[in-house]
């Protein structure tokens, strides 16, 4: 098994996220390998979605936070290589 955390922190903003590459081994459940994107700083903030497969987190229309972090947390079991993905951001303003 293999773990990645990346915590994006944009100070006194909001983000805007999508994912213009997704590729990863496909599960009905994500049992393998997949993202979970968190609206927070770390894996106990609310979970806005766990991906797997070849369609976008949030079916490629963006994903925005409600914070000024996001805490992505990719798991991978080895087995099947796919391509990956691609994150894209943009931070606001609140409000």
């Amino acid at each position: 098994m293999s773990f990645c955390l990346k915590l994006l922190d944009v100070y006194f903003q909001i983000m805007s996220i999508t994912f213009p590459e997704f590729q990863l081994e496909s599960h009905t459940q994500c049992s393998y390998d997949h993202l979970q994107i968190h609206d927070g700083p770390s894996a106990s903030s609310y979970m806005l979605g766990k991906y797997c497969g070849n369609t976008p987190p949030n079916n490629g229309q963006p994903i925005n936070s409600t914070h000024h972090q996001l805490y992505f947390w990719f798991l991978s079991d080895t087995s099947v290589a796919s391509d990956g993905f691609t994150v894209q951001w943009t931070s606001a303003d609140p409000g």
